[in-house]
């Protein structure tokens, strides 16, 4: 289109449309912004939680931009707290555990050991199992 053109249609009063593809409704931006806010999901995520609700008529894409034109981060970058954080806060039902062999000398000879070994991370306690030289036999 040609400037003089431009300026015709101008004086003309020709009503401009918007190009391109309209946009996705109020409603479902917001929808996406709250769950990318309270959940802290990435795109694909919250992709897959809108197709559980019946919502198909949307892309990956389309939730990255409308994500984005928000400024809210991508998801990696929306973590909080520490692995640190992490390990305080879930200590009470987190445990570690640790099955190793003892090389041990017995009477017949060196004998292998399997020990399998609890720990409770915000007790310290430590459970040790029977040590055993058959670790698959019940």
């Amino acid at each position: 289109m040609t400037f003089h053109r431009w300026v015709r249609e101008e004086k003309r009063g020709r009503k401009k449309y918007p190009v391109g593809r309209p946009g996705k409704s109020v409603v479902l931006r917001e929808l996406i912004l709250k769950i990318a806010r309270e959940t802290g999901f990435g795109y694909t995520r919250i992709l897959g939680e809108l197709r559980k609700l019946g919502i198909s008529r949307i892309c990956r894409q389309t939730v990255k931009n409308i994500v984005k034109e928000a400024g809210i981060e991508p998801s990696p970058k929306r973590s909080t707290g520490t692995w640190d954080q992490f390990l305080k806060t879930h200590s009470e039902t987190l445990w570690a555990c640790d099955f190793f062999t003892k090389r041990t000398v017995t009477p017949r000879g060196l004998v292998d050991l399997y020990v399998l070994v609890f720990m409770h991370l915000e007790t310290r306690e430590v459970f040790v199992t029977p040590s055993t030289r058959s670790p698959d036999s019940a």
